[in-house]
């Protein structure tokens, strides 16, 4: 299986440019591997983040749920337009 432009997106937010931690990929154990996703915006692209090891921090509200979700493992705050 041939890795997909949004998956390759979501480990570039995970390792950026550290070399060692291009490396280590698909192992995202001790990087910046969290997603901030609003739930009314959640949808199959998604899966991207799953499937490149991120995980998933759904957020309800805008203003105090992605001042709760924000921490030193968050790697993207992510939306999609489609």
């Amino acid at each position: 299986m041939h890795p997909k432009v949004t998956d390759v997106m979501a480990a570039a937010c995970m390792a950026v440019t550290d070399s060692e931690w291009i490396a280590r990929l698909p192992d995202t154990g001790r990087m910046r591997n969290g997603f901030v996703v609003r739930l009314v915006y959640r949808n199959p692209f998604n899966q991207a983040l799953r499937v490149a090891r991120g995980l998933i921090i759904e957020i309800r509200s805008h203003a105090e749920g992605l001042k709760n979700a924000l921490s030193e493992r968050t790697a993207a705050i992510t939306y999609t337009f489609a």
